[in-house]
């Protein structure tokens, strides 16, 4: 008898865990390494862009108003920490019928940034996104520091955020 009620014990504490843990963010995880296509047609592989200072993805499309207003915010702090290490990737989530659009976007707003193609979303989903704009801010080493659901409301939060990373890893 005792021995059942210990194994039920251990169960329920066993699903009450799952349970909890599924309703977590994936905040510092580290996500299975991805490649995705950039403008040209060349390959950009996370893994092999790492280590260098911090990196932020937004997530966004050329249809999203929100995520355009955070290209042009980026764009400023983007020069401001580009000489520092911090990478800036713009992850379209333009399916085939809009990704004719992104390249006229971002050249007419004279954008630097590496700016990739996911038009399945397929790596937005591996970061826990369901919509755009979603931004992550990773660490050198590719670890999760923080996930921004929606349109960022206080830029100045974001660059307190890659300050420290900066100053905990900086770049080479």
């Amino acid at each position: 008898m005792r021995m059942t009620q210990r194994c039920l014990t251990w169960i329920f504490v066993g699903l009450g865990v799952f349970a909890i843990a599924s309703f977590l963010p994936p905040i510092f995880a580290v996500p299975a390494d991805w490649t995705l296509k950039d403008l040209d047609g060349g390959r950009f592989t996370l893994s092999e862009n790492l280590g260098r200072g911090p990196t932020l993805i937004l997530f966004w499309a050329t249809w999203c108003r929100p995520c355009k207003q955070e290209l042009k915010e980026y764009k400023s702090l983007f020069e401001t920490y580009r000489e520092k290490g911090v990478q800036v990737l713009a992850i379209s989530e333009d399916n085939s019928k809009t990704q004719s659009q992104i390249k006229p976007y971002i050249q007419s707003n004279g954008y630097n940034f590496t700016v990739l193609l996911d038009p399945t979303g397929e790596v937005l989903k591996g970061y826990g996104g369901e919509s755009i704009p979603h931004t992550i801010v990773l660490d050198s080493l590719g670890k999760v520091q923080k996930t921004f659901r929606g349109k960022i409301q206080k830029i100045d939060d974001l660059s307190k955020l890659l300050e420290k990373l900066l100053v905990e890893s900086p770049g080479e």
